[in-house]
């Protein structure tokens, strides 16, 4: 596993993947969205958004969009 913020200072940032086998929604795109605003709702054409990746730091918001 790589750092997501490796050479930025700060705390460390990783992405970890769950499986369900009971659960139908499967990921099939995963994108990451770099924002100079906190989005509070999903973008159209996604199913899911992350909590901000970059919580606490202080320049832009990075977000892990989903489709299922």
């Amino acid at each position: 596993m790589d750092d997501l913020a490796k050479g930025t200072g700060g705390g460390y940032r990783y992405i970890f993947a769950k499986s369900d086998p009971d659960d139908s929604n499967k990921i099939v795109h995963a994108v990451l969205l770099r924002s100079s605003t906190s989005l509070s709702t999903v973008p159209a054409g996604w199913d899911a958004i992350s909590e901000d990746i970059n919580k606490g730091r202080r320049k832009s918001y990075l977000y892990v969009l989903l489709r299922s």
